[in-house]
């Protein structure tokens, strides 16, 4: 029998579907879309161009399609006049008009939203809300989950960046109003809000030994940004700080206007 001498190649293929930007970039563009529209349908062509995306560009229809998979965005009825336009959902615009410092009804409707995505939701009831490190997560997803490399890569990016946003962590109330843990002398009608922090551990992505430091970046022009982390950070957690900026990159980057 002839022996098979080919290489083995890497799995091709699409990984599951995922939302392509944070909780926090979608709801700038939901904020955008509602500003400029309101709660009216419009077709998906005036949202890509109220946020600033090239209609039919890969970027724009991730955007949408996250704006989906997040709750922020709904499809409107196949038939009718409105077949084929979107609209704020209703879930986004309670958050949006929510300007109360500190508002636990807006909290909660933020994690509600950060777990609305099948997958998001699914991750989290496995690890009751404590997530392993990057290399388990990496390795159960392309295993159990058939994603690509970097479909899990850039899927722990967002996940993550997710999560923290909507300050969710193993002690956190659920938006269904069922807490992970409870202790048995503690009232659940009065846990709306996450109790404080006071002794967990430090979270992997920060050592024991780091410190808290707020260092100037230097560049051209007149105000310096400052990054404050607490340092030395890690080669993962450097390597994952840089993907998260780049995805932030279209609501904090104004393109260049030279003519």
């Amino acid at each position: 029998m002839a022996e098979n001498t080919r290489a083995t190649k890497p799995r091709k293929g699409r990984s599951p579907g995922y939302p392509g930007i944070d909780l926090c970039r979608a709801l700038q563009l939901a904020r955008a879309i509602y500003d400029h529209t309101g709660q009216h349908s419009v077709a998906p062509e005036v949202a890509f161009e109220v946020c600033g995306l090239k209609p039919k560009s890969s970027q724009a229809l991730i955007s949408i399609s996250a704006l989906k998979k997040f709750g922020l965005i709904e499809a409107m009825p196949q038939r009718g006049p409105d077949s084929g336009k979107v609209r704020v959902s209703d879930l986004a615009v309670s958050i949006l008009l929510d300007e109360r410092e500190d508002s636990a009804d807006r909290e909660k409707l933020v994690q509600r939203a950060a777990l609305e995505p099948s997958i998001h939701n699914e991750l989290w009831e496995q690890y009751r809300g404590k997530l392993p490190g990057d290399a388990a997560l990496r390795f159960h997803l392309q295993r159990d989950r058939k994603f690509t490399e970097s479909g899990a890569a850039d899927f722990i990016v967002q996940f993550r960046s997710t999560i923290a946003f909507a300050k969710l962590d193993a002690g956190s109330v659920k938006p269904d109003g069922e807490s992970d843990k409870v202790p048995a002398t503690e009232d659940r009608s009065v846990a709306a809000t996450p109790p404080p922090p006071l002794d967990r551990k430090p979270t992997p992505s920060v050592e024991p030994a780091t410190e808290i430091r707020e260092v100037p970046i230097p560049i051209s022009g007149s105000v310096w940004p400052r990054l404050k982390a607490g340092f030395p950070l890690t080669e993962d957690a450097w390597n994952q700080m840089l993907r998260v900026l780049e995805a932030m990159k279209p609501g904090l980057v104004q393109p260049n206007t030279d003519t």
